[in-house]
């Protein structure tokens, strides 16, 4: 656990910042802007071990899940992003 937290302390900045491409995440986003909302949803469930907590990732999961019909699933999902960017509008 202490080393995931210190891995997204360290690496959300540079996923945020620097455009940095990572192909599952790229592939989300690709099917979260087709509006492919289910099939976006179970990748997002696939990567969740690996990347839950990094803030872009979990846009796309916890809008995905809303989308697709897991309402609390979506809920808890958007509140991580809401914890730490309380002005996110797009994540209310």
């Amino acid at each position: 656990m202490r080393s995931r937290l210190l891995r997204i302390a360290l690496f959300t900045p540079l996923i945020l910042l620097s455009g940095i491409v990572y192909p599952q995440v790229d592939q989300l986003k690709a099917l979260f802007e087709d509006k492919q909302y289910v099939k976006a949803y179970e990748l997002s469930k696939r990567l969740a071990d690996e990347w839950e907590g990094i803030p872009q990732f979990d846009y796309y999961y916890g809008i995905s899940a809303l989308e697709a019909g897991h309402l609390s699933e979506a809920a808890m999902v958007l509140e991580r992003i809401i914890m730490l960017y309380p002005k996110q509008h797009r994540a209310r």
